[in-house]
């Protein structure tokens, strides 16, 4: 199948009707909820009520009809976050959804957003208020294609494509096997999550003192750092990060997007789309980021000098290490053997 860039409006068009199509036959009721622009950090214990539970079936067919109304030919994906989350719901559970990203604009299970010749779920909408919209119209984040990369950006990639070859910028894609490499666990043990707030201590502790010690290869240790974040997407045009780290990091900007999976006869493939930020190591949003990893909110991310010398990859349950020389690798060894994994590999 070709990427979802590559797909004919035709083709578009007939991948959408197909997911309608099999919503249609099997959806016995639609419960609407909250969409991802509401997500807190840390989630509620209890899963929130739905707002509304529909079980009529001319209320079903009447919202099918409505989305079938969307217009995706625009090729467009919404640089914002989806307000209303709509379930389709079989006699055993959630079999699909669609999201909501303003009253005229859809998301769902198919490349780009779409907008609605005519309004869904009119009076359940109406009941829920304009506060359910974080934004009552996205005309204005609407991207068409990747937006041209900045200066910034520009200067990055070489930079990134001088010092790690061959390797594209996404933390899964580092060699785990480099002369450089080290991996430390968060927790004792090698505990992958924590439970309370001494165990979350002892995690962002491990943390900073690596960071600060990468830091220390030099006589005057750069104080500021880059940090790098991403969304995921099956076309090449950027998609929203997750709400809870676009409130840590609300002015990203936009680097580049990378091919992570490519297409075969079911599927256009996926993307990741790459964010930067330059903060200093002592910036709170760091450590707020790294407890949003550590819960398995936030993921892919990655942190490193500004010159790229060193690079720091955490994940839910510890750190893929890149010092920026050998001798200092072998150092943080032996001074955090504690931390080290017992496997023979090192994972």
């Amino acid at each position: 199948m070709p990427t979802a860039d590559e797909l004919t409006d035709a083709e578009l068009a007939a991948r959408f009707a197909s997911v309608l199509s099999e919503l249609a036959a099997e959806t016995l009721r639609i419960e609407v909820h909250l969409g991802a622009a509401h997500d807190t950090y840390p989630a509620p214990l209890d899963e929130p009520p739905a707002l509304a539970v529909i079980d009529d079936p001319s209320s079903v067919a009447a919202l099918l009809e409505g989305l079938a109304t969307a217009d995706m030919t625009r090729r467009v994906v919404a640089q914002a976050l989806p307000a209303i989350r709509i379930w389709f719901c079989d006699k055993d559970g959630e079999i699909g959804y669609v999201d909501l990203l303003s009253p005229s604009w859809v998301r769902g299970p198919w490349p780009y957003d779409g907008h609605l010749a005519r309004p869904v779920l009119v009076d359940v909408l109406d009941r829920l208020g304009p506060t359910v919209w974080p934004r009552r119209t996205i005309e204005a984040d609407l991207l068409e294609a990747p937006p041209a990369e900045s200066l910034d950006a520009r200067a990055l990639a070489t930079l990134w494509d001088a010092r790690w070859p061959g390797v594209a910028p996404i933390a899964h894609g580092l060699p785990p096997r480099s002369d450089r490499w080290v991996r430390f666990h968060s927790l004792p043990g090698s505990k992958r999550y924590s439970d309370d707030e001494g165990e979350y201590e002892e995690l962002l502790h491990r943390h900073h003192v690596v960071l600060d010690e990468l830091a220390s290869y030099e006589d005057a240790p750069e104080r500021e750092v880059l940090v790098v974040t991403c969304s995921w997407s099956s076309t090449p045009t950027p998609a929203p990060r997750g709400a809870p780290i676009t409130a840590t990091l609300p002015d990203s900007r936009y680097w580049m997007s990378v091919l992570t999976s490519e297409p075969d006869e079911d599927d256009v493939g996926s993307w990741m789309h790459l964010f930067f930020d330059f903060l200093d190591r002592g910036d709170r949003r760091i450590e707020r980021l790294l407890r949003l990893v550590a819960d398995d909110i936030a993921a892919e991310v990655l942190i490193g000098d500004p010159s790229m010398r060193w690079l720091y990859h955490p994940y839910d349950g510890g750190a893929d290490v890149y010092p920026a020389t050998v001798e200092l690798r072998d150092e943080l060894r032996v001074r955090h053997r504690d931390w080290l994994s017992t496997h023979p590999s090192g994972y």
